[in-house]
């Protein structure tokens, strides 16, 4: 049928405007790929016209992390009794989040921790959660033993794990002034872990990008066993070592001796560990005062290498 100037049955011409028509009702098919309007004569049923066209689809939100697919379904009707109809639909639903895995990075003072993960998707989606920590003095200071504090980090999201660090050194043997703070930094990038006792050479690798953990161990402030520290600039990694020989052998390879790092304790106090791991190319040595470190890093396939100096007590 149709209208305004043209004849529905019997020849009668109806402009739309006449206030015989009743509201147009229009439904949608379950996928809104078709629209039909239906519109009749309120005077006379005879009179009715009825059109289905297929819409037009147009996405004007794409799915993401936390929003929905959103698509406008267009209907335009040839006849002139029915309006054009628009229809918002969701198609389809936020995908969800990827996160990585997280990482924590400890406050130099070991009062805060701070957890974050970032989403694989959207980088610009990102989770954190800084969290205070609780403390535990594990050993008294004394005059020949340290204070060594205990600190735990729990965070209120599910997805971040709890954090330890065990026998923290917080106060020096009260008697013991001759000594050397030794930092310790991680490299998440390359795996690398460093070691310093220049605070000022300590604060610039964190503002690269280097994790702080704290205090490695403590030195003396000389001694007569010296520990070497060498550097290769292919793999951009550092080594240590008390041997003369491995040091020359290494400086024969192109590696660049870059002097003392540092001493060794002449009484033995505490022995820090050194582990290789073969599959590394950058980061592929770990020292480390602690036996546990050093027996987990065994159990998943590094070797140990013995002890590779001494620190104080």
């Amino acid at each position: 049928m149709n209208v305004n100037g043209d004849c529905f049955p019997n020849g009668v011409v109806i402009n739309k405007d006449v206030p015989e028509w009743q509201e147009a009702v229009y439904n949608w098919d379950d996928g809104y790929f078709k629209c039909t309007a239906v519109r009749q004569s309120s005077t006379n049923p005879v009179y009715e016209v009825t059109e289905t066209v297929e819409t037009d689809r147009e996405v004007i939100q794409s799915a993401s992390c936390t929003q929905p697919e959103i698509t406008t379904y267009t209907a335009e009707f040839k006849y002139p009794l029915f309006e054009t109809q628009k229809k918002e639909v969701e198609t389809a639903p936020a995908s969800g989040h990827a996160w990585g895995s997280p990482t924590y990075s400890w406050a130099e003072d070991n009062k805060t921790v701070t957890a974050t993960r970032v989403c694989r998707k959207d980088k610009s989606h990102i989770e954190t959660e800084t969290v205070k920590t609780t403390s535990k003095v594990v050993q008294e200071q004394t005059t020949s033993l340290p204070e060594l504090t205990d600190y735990t980090a729990i965070f209120n999201n599910p997805a971040f794990a709890r954090q330890v660090k065990t026998k923290v050194v917080t106060k020096p043997a009260l008697s013991d002034s001759l000594y050397v703070k030794m930092n310790r930094l991680y490299n998440p990038n390359s795996g690398e872990h460093f070691y310093t006792a220049n605070t000022a050479e300590k604060d610039y690798l964190v503002s690269l990008g280097w994790v702080y953990e704290g205090n490695g161990w403590n030195a003396p402030e000389k001694s007569s066993s010296p520990v070497y520290r060498l550097y290769t600039p292919n793999a951009g990694d550092h080594h240590y070592t008390m041997n003369a020989n491995e040091r020359d052998m290494l400086v024969k390879l192109g590696w660049k001796y870059e002097g003392f790092a540092w001493y060794s304790d002449d009484e033995k106090a505490v022995p820090l560990y050194r582990q290789y791991n073969p599959n590394a190319k950058s980061g592929s040595h770990n020292y480390t005062s602690s036996k546990e470190e050093n027996n987990y890093l065994v159990s998943i396939g590094w070797k140990a290498e013995g002890i590779a100096w001494y620190g104080l007590k």
